[in-house]
């Protein structure tokens, strides 16, 4: 499998051991195979101190058939300080594979409990260049019997480049599945909407989802 996607397993497997005493919520871990390419995703969100917290989000796609220059790894880090139980701001680096590493500040705006997840989190993003960005999720995860839960969810991205005043990347995310504890498999899709003048890569496949 490509470099991107086994660092980006390594890095989120190394997370949740030194995270494994002390850690707020589970590390979700999920790996689409779609009909084009791999998608893998995962997050970490852990309490520092205090009002304090370290968040983690990292994706990345690769080809089944090696592509020189094709395969993708975004990963952002943010200290958030959570001033409010539902808000909190941040200042974080995120690394992407085609302009390196991007400070940025951020808003978060979340809501859940165990069957619902509402979260919105708007970027600035300093250099290369300067562009705006935004992160929605909704999750629905109704329990339907015993330890099985229905699991939906819809993630939305969109950024956008302040210098060239044009859409930069847009993603919609989607996964139908069913969750048996700390795992989730089920049907998925990622449509990838880059700059105007590329083409929009859509892939649908199966997906599986471990927490860990």
């Amino acid at each position: 499998m490509r470099k991107s996607i086994i660092l980006a397993i390594l890095l989120s497997v190394t997370l949740s051991f030194f995270a494994q005493e002390k850690r707020d919520k589970p590390i979700p871990v999920d790996l689409l195979f779609g009909d084009k390419r791999v998608n893998l995703m995962f997050s970490m969100n852990k309490t520092i101190d205090g009002n304090f917290r370290f968040i983690n989000s990292t994706s990345a796609a690769a080809y089944y058939d090696y592509l020189k220059g094709k395969t993708e790894m975004v990963s952002t880090s943010s200290i958030v300080y959570q001033f409010h139980k539902n808000i909190g701001i941040s200042g974080g680096m995120q690394y992407h594979f085609a302009k390196g590493f991007i400070p940025n500040i951020a808003m978060h705006f979340s809501h859940g409990n165990p069957t619902w997840l509402i979260a919105l989190t708007p970027y600035y993003n300093f250099m290369p260049w300067n562009s705006l960005e935004a992160a929605a999720i909704a999750e629905f995860k109704p329990a339907l019997a015993g330890n099985l839960r229905l699991f939906t969810r819809l993630q939305g991205f969109y950024s956008y480049d302040l210098k060239k005043d044009e859409r930069e990347r847009g993603i919609i995310n989607f996964r139908l599945g069913l969750t048996m504890k700390k795992y989730t498999v089920g049907f998925g899709g990622v449509i990838d909407y880059y700059r105007p003048t590329a083409n929009e890569i859509q892939n649908y496949g199966g997906f599986v989802r471990v927490e860990i």
